[in-house]
């Protein structure tokens, strides 16, 4: 390529030249993606309330039976959404970082009826020493949950090849390692309200 200079009339041989494309090495390297999630959360211990009941009783005391039931949270499913981003180090390998959030609530509530102190009736036992002891008494238990996941991975295929040296892989599969921490934020509200009165928690 030749440049003319305007001033004095010369020219300068460059030499070949070739066209400067933009680089895109960054959108051939990261990728990023969401996805949309409906998830039910449960525990291994879900109780929220106890129900004491007795029956059988005749008067104060007189024998009865008695009972005790735990009320447990039941959450319904949850919409939760989870992103990540990617970077790829090679055409076979890959670090991912990912994020994962849900939230739900419950909520249990326990009524207190009949004559519990003379033998037929149920109380209501919660948490934090509350109970509802008088008919039409009751505790209301809600459980709020916020859980984020956070993961680290890293991921590269792993081409199994077949007897015939040049063939495509008969098996095209992968295998990664990574690190995953959970942050969990549940929090409960009580809610007492007995005949003439009201307490929050």
């Amino acid at each position: 390529m030749e440049v003319e200079n305007d001033n004095q009339g010369e020219r300068y041989d460059l030499g070949d030249s070739e066209s400067v494309e933009p680089q895109s090495w960054l959108t051939d390297r990261l990728t990023a993606g969401a996805e949309y999630l409906l998830l039910r959360p449960s525990f291994s211990n879900a109780t929220a309330l106890y129900s004491n009941t007795r029956s059988g009783g005749t008067g104060a005391f007189t024998p009865y039976n008695s009972s005790l039931n735990a009320l447990n949270y039941n959450f319904n499913y949850a919409s939760g959404v989870r992103g990540f981003l990617g970077y790829r180090v090679s055409p076979d390998a890959m670090i991912r970082f990912s994020y994962m959030n849900l939230a739900a609530t419950t909520a249990v509530l326990g009524t207190a009826s009949g004559n519990f102190s003379g033998g037929n009736g149920t109380i209501i036992l919660g948490p934090y020493a509350t109970d509802a002891l008088a008919p039409g008494g009751t505790i209301r238990s809600t459980m709020e949950m916020n859980i984020g996941v956070y993961d680290l991975e890293i991921a590269k295929r792993l081409d199994l090849a077949p007897e015939t040296t040049g063939e495509p892989p008969l098996w095209d599969t992968a295998w990664g390692c990574g690190l995953q921490t959970t942050a969990s934020r549940p929090q409960s509200i009580i809610k007492i309200q007995c005949p003439g009165q009201q307490i929050f928690w």
